[in-house]
């Protein structure tokens, strides 16, 4: 073996494995030199504090000797604010109390015009079955108007606001009897009905309707019959107010409170 060789032979033997433990001081040293330089950057450059450059620097640096540490960012630089000012909270409630004002009224109305065509509907249907009741037992029936229901109480004979009932007249007096319920025929109730409240309904006559055994409706002797249906505190001529015009032969026709049977 040669000199050369032996030289070479005990100089690599020598030789320390790669520590990233000296790389790492070595790269901090030489970002702590280049910092003292700042007051050397060519004119009109921009300059950042020497402790953000160092910190970049080492960054940049480091994150070819440990991976990811390019990476790294501290959660302050991705805060978002969130949530709403006081004057857009302000604008909002307003935008939605205009619109409130806007849409009660109109909920009103359709309110009472749905309890009008509830109570229009429920008279009818009465109608419909005291014709076929009279024709099926082959005698009078009537549909009598109900004083007091509850905590209505009826102001005449005209007003059928609390309701009405129907019962056979056997006798053919217009008037309900006692209820003899051993009795074959007997005038006792066959049918109640109450009426939705805030529901005025107005009935020219005395009170009752009578259908005969041919299934010809008639109101003290008087074969027109016209019903006016409004809204508590409503005149006819509110939209949501309804008459119904009743047939001597059943047929009833519904029109509105400012038209003529």
């Amino acid at each position: 073996m040669t000199d050369r060789a032996r030289r070479w032979q005990a100089t690599s033997c020598r030789r320390r494995p790669r520590n990233d433990q000296s790389l790492r001081q070595r790269a901090f040293l030489f970002v702590q030199q280049m910092g003292t330089h700042r007051a050397h950057a060519p004119p009109g450059r921009r300059t950042q504090p020497r402790q953000e450059r160092a910190r970049r620097r080492s960054s940049h640096f480091l994150g070819r000797i440990v991976p990811g540490r390019s990476s790294m960012r501290t959660s302050s630089q991705h805060k978002v604010e969130r949530g709403f000012t006081l004057v857009e909270l302000v604008v909002v409630i307003s935008i939605v109390a205009v619109l409130a004002a806007l849409a009660v009224p109109s909920f009103v109305t359709v309110t009472e015009r749905w309890r009008v065509r509830s109570a229009a509907e429920s008279l009818i249907d009465t109608t419909y079955y005291a014709r076929s009741e009279a024709v099926r037992r082959g005698e009078n029936i009537v549909i009598a108007r109900r004083a007091s229901a509850g905590d209505c109480t009826s102001t005449g004979v005209t007003d059928w606001s609390c309701g009405w009932i129907i019962f056979d007249d056997v006798n053919n007096d217009g008037a309900q009897g006692a209820c003899d319920q051993s009795a074959t025929k007997n005038e006792c109730t066959i049918r109640v009905l109450d009426l939705p409240p805030s529901v005025n309904i107005a009935i020219p006559g005395n009170g009752t309707l009578t259908v005969d055994r041919f299934g010809v409706i008639s109101s003290n002797n008087s074969n027109a019959v016209t019903a006016a249906l409004t809204a508590k505190g409503r005149a006819l001529t509110d939209p949501s107010s309804a008459q119904l015009c009743i047939a001597p032969m059943g047929r009833v026709r519904r029109i509105l409170g400012t038209d003529s049977c």
